[in-house]
């Protein structure tokens, strides 16, 4: 299976922008370093909301990363964040299923658009996310994803 390719593209109003099949340069969304998995290429570069660092470890990448772009100054960011933020909390429930730790099947990564690191762990704080965001000094950085759509909130799942 090819690793980095662009599954799917959504806006938040629910319009496809692109789903497997569609002609995507997955350069758009990042330069992943020759040879790298996404895991690799964001190693060291991600933080939870208390702003600690995270690591993928060897056989717990996900099969698919869901890149949320998000921004806590944007209307429509926060009237679409609850529905990540429930659609998330419930599908980690049915994979830790019975108590018992499942492997991820999928990790959602928040590349946030506001204007410190600072604004992005209180959004995260703020609407419970769970989940992981790319270091706010690290967007940018090679092997970064960026947002290939160019609309807010958007959601691009890669594999």
């Amino acid at each position: 299976m090819m690793k980095g390719r662009i599954l799917c593209a959504l806006l938040f109003v629910g319009m496809v922008t692109g789903c497997e099949g569609e002609p995507y340069d997955p350069s758009l969304l990042m330069d992943l370093p020759e040879g790298k998995t996404v895991s690799q290429a964001l190693a060291g570069k991600m933080v939870r909301a208390d702003g600690s660092r995270v690591v993928f470890e060897a056989g717990e990448e996900p099969d698919y990363f869901v890149f949320y772009f998000s921004a806590s100054g944007c209307p429509p960011c926060r009237a679409y964040t609850p529905g990540v933020v429930k659609f998330y909390d419930e599908a980690r429930a049915k994979e830790m299923g019975g108590g018992k730790k499942k492997e991820a099947t999928f990790e959602v990564i928040l590349i946030n658009e506001d204007n410190s690191q600072e604004e992005m762990l209180a959004y995260m704080k703020q609407y419970g996310m769970n989940w992981v965001a790319v270091n706010f000094e690290e967007r940018g950085v090679r092997g970064v994803p960026s947002n290939p759509v160019r609309a807010f909130p958007a959601v691009v799942i890669v594999d």
